[in-house]
């Protein structure tokens, strides 16, 4: 199992909320396993998009539930968190296209894993132009976006 905790420069009010959830984790992982632990500690690269990654997560807990009522609503299937994911990525234009048995073009899901900052603002702002074309209430903190 691994973990991953960001510690920013730039946000210090929370480093000592971060630093008890690192230490809870710490005695939780130990008091369950019998091995041995690593604790990493590495440089936090900005060009990774990592806070424009957390708005992305934080569309997701924001739209969801909105997207599910609808989806009720109209007498169709809720969605996983996962499945949703797909379907932001999607309405943002974050996909690729393959050809399937029959020939058709279909979109499956492309991964953020070498994604740009830039890209990951297009993201982004499609998915706050898609939320208010569709009605939805999205807020994403500026420190997310990191303009």
């Amino acid at each position: 199992m691994s973990k991953e905790y960001i510690f920013d420069l730039k946000y210090k009010e929370n480093w000592e909320v971060q630093q008890k959830i690192v230490s809870t984790a710490i005695q939780i992982l130990m008091g369950n396993t019998k091995t041995s632990l690593v604790v990493k500690i590495d440089e936090l690269k900005t060009s990774k998009s990592y806070k424009q990654l957390r708005g992305f997560y934080e569309c997701i807990n924001q739209l969801l539930p909105q997207y599910n009522a609808r989806q009720l609503e109209q007498g169709k299937k809720e969605f996983f968190a996962d499945e949703f994911k797909f379907i932001l990525k999607y309405v943002a234009g974050w996909y690729k296209e393959i050809e399937n048995k029959r020939g058709e073009i279909m979109p499956i899901e492309k991964s953020f894993k070498n994604i740009k900052k830039e890209e990951m603002l297009k993201v982004l702002d499609n998915i706050q132009r898609w939320a208010i074309d569709n009605g939805f209430d999205l807020c994403i903190d500026e420190r997310l976006r990191d303009f």
